[in-house]
């Protein structure tokens, strides 16, 4: 680029030269190849100064996307996170009803069994109790039964006596 500025300088001179000469139609050479030579490296300049406008803008469209996509992955990981969360929270929770379920279900049969025992030791009492009832009673009836016959006689010659 510096050996082209040098160019087109001297091509500016060389044209203002030859028009102090009077020599106009050189000058005219001089002075197109300078706007010439000015127009191209402009272009070339603007050209090179697009290209690194479009790399930049290129890579800062990559960055933008490229952080887009991090935070894409963040939001995802703790979406995932809670989902694994509520996961063990809910296995935890079934394991904990479970385990509830399986206490109330023992402590039913427990108490069934329990019930049972009492039930047949209340059978039992009750029938000893009518077996203590039947030989009392035997027991009392017996004597009675024995009294009763002199007593009823005893009765009978009163009433028939004097």
């Amino acid at each position: 680029m510096g050996v082209n500025k040098r160019v087109i300088s001297i091509k500016e001179q060389l044209a203002k030269l030859y028009e102090l000469k009077g020599d106009y139609q050189k000058a005219l050479v001089y002075l197109n190849e300078y706007w010439t030579l000015k127009d191209s490296i402009e272009g070339q300049e603007s050209s090179e100064k697009i290209s690194q406008l479009e790399a930049r803008f290129e890579s800062e469209k990559q960055k933008n996307e490229i952080t887009r996509l991090q935070q894409q992955n963040q939001s995802t990981r703790i979406w995932n996170r809670i989902y694994a969360i509520q996961a063990i929270a809910a296995i935890a929770l079934a394991i904990l009803i479970f385990s509830f379920y399986r206490y109330r279900h023992k402590k039913n049969e427990e108490l069934l069994l329990a019930k049972d025992v009492q039930t047949r030791q209340l059978e039992e009492v009750n029938q000893m109790k009518s077996r203590f009832l039947a030989n009392v009673s035997h027991e009392l009836r017996t004597p009675l039964t024995l009294i009763q016959g002199p007593v009823e006689q005893l009765i009978k010659t009163n009433q028939d006596g004097p």
